[in-house]
C-alpha cells in the first residue's frame, strides 16, 4: 500500500499523536510521501517521519500515485486536500487533531485501527459532490471548486447586500441580507447549519440555499436538485462582493452575474468501518447527551 501525509499544521498537544502515526506507517511498512509544508512543520516539531519523498501540488501527487491520501487536521485541512484530490480518484482518510471533525471522522487516539483497517480492506469510498463557481462568461475552472459551500457576501461595508437569484432561468427571490450560503450535502454541518440550515445526508442529490442574516424574517432555507443551475447578481454600495469557495476568497464586480452549479468532478472520502454517517452526527452533535432527550 501506498499513501500521500498531507496536512498543515500540527497542534501542540497532538505530537505524540502524530510522531506515533509516522511510528505505525513505518511498522506496516506503508510507503508513503509528505505534503512539502507539512514535512517543514514535523520538521520544526522534531518529529521523525522516516521519508524524504515530498509533494508539493496536485501533479506531483498525481505522479506518486497513492492509495490514499491521509490528512492530518480537522476538516478545514481537508477541505485545503480536496484542492489537490478532487476528479483524481485518490480516497482521503481524515485524522482528526482538532476539534469537531465531520469528514475527519478519525479520532487521534483511533489512528492503529484506522491504518489497519486500510491495509485490511475493512472501508468504503464516498463519493460525495462539490460546486463550481464561475463568471456568467467564463467556463467552469478548477480553482473555483468547493465541497463545503460557495458563500456569496458582503465586502467593505456594513450595509446589508441584494442578492437577486434565479434557479435554472426562473427567477426565486432577491435577498436582502449579509450574504447567501448555497451548500452540498456534505457542507451542510458547516456554514449552512450554522446559520439554520438542515443537516442533509451526504448521498442525497441536492444543494441548499440559505441566507445569511435575512432581513426579512420570513425568507428560509430553499432545497433544491443538484442538477440545477443558479444564478446570482449582487447590488451592493461597494463595487465588489465576496465569493468564498469552501475557505478560499475572491473578490467578484457587482452587476456581473455568477453561476453556480454542480462540478463534474467528486471528492472521495474513505469511510472506515464502524463509523456510520449517523453515529458520527449524533456524536459530534452530542445528541443524546441529555438524558431530557
Amino acid at each position: 500500500m501506498r499513501a500521500a501525509v498531507f496536512g498543515i499544521n500540527i497542534p501542540g498537544d497532538a505530537r505524540g499523536y502524530v510522531q506515533r502515526f509516522f511510528d505505525l506507517l513505518q511498522m506496516f511498512d506503508i510507503k508513503f510521501s509528505i505534503y512539502l509544508p507539512l514535512m517543514k512543520v514535523l520538521r520544526d516539531l522534531k518529529i521523525e517521519s522516516y521519508t524524504k519523498e515530498v509533494f508539493e501540488n496536485e501533479e506531483e501527487l498525481i505522479l506518486k500515485s497513492p492509495d490514499f491520501l491521509i490528512s492530518l487536521g480537522g476538516d478545514g485541512t481537508i477541505l485545503e486536500a480536496s484542492t489537490l484530490t478532487a476528479g483524481s480518484g485518490i480516497a482521503v482518510l481524515g485524522i482528526n487533531l482538532g476539534r469537531l471533525g465531520f469528514l475527519s471522522s478519525v479520532s487521534k487516539n483511533e489512528i492503529e485501527p484506522a491504518l489497519r483497517a486500510l491495509i485490511t480492506g475493512k472501508y468504503s469510498i464516498s463519493e460525495r459532490s462539490m460546486l463550481a463557481v464561475r463568471h456568467a462568461s467564463n467556463s467552469l475552472a478548477a480553482d473555483h471548486l468547493a465541497l463545503n459551500e460557495v458563500t456569496v457576501s458582503r465586502k467593505d461595508t456594513a450595509s446589508m447586500i441584494n442578492i437577486h437569484a434565479w434557479i435554472d432561468g426562473e427567477f426565486l427571490t432577491s435577498y436582502w441580507a449579509d450574504g447567501l450560503i448555497i451548500s452540498t450535502p456534505t457542507g451542510s454541518t458547516g456554514y449552512n447549519l450554522s446559520c439554520g440550515g438542515p443537516i442533509v445526508n451526504p448521498q442525497s442529490e441536492v444543494f441548499v440555499i440559505t441566507p445569511i442574516a435575512p432581513h426579512n424574517l420570513n425568507v428560509r432555507p430553499v432545497i433544491l436538485s443538484d442538477a440545477s443551475q443558479i444564478r446570482l447578481q449582487i447590488e451592493a454600495r461597494e463595487k465588489h462582493f465576496l465569493v468564498a469557495t469552501d475557505s478560499r476568497t475572491q473578490n467578484f464586480e457587482c452587476g456581473k452575474d455568477i453561476i453556480i452549479q454542480k462540478a463534474r468532478v467528486t471528492f472521495s472520502l474513505v469511510q472506515i468501518e464502524g463509523y456510520p454517517y449517523y453515529r458520527i452526527l449524533r456524536e459530534k452533535l452530542y445528541w443524546g447527551i441529555d438524558k431530557r432527550n
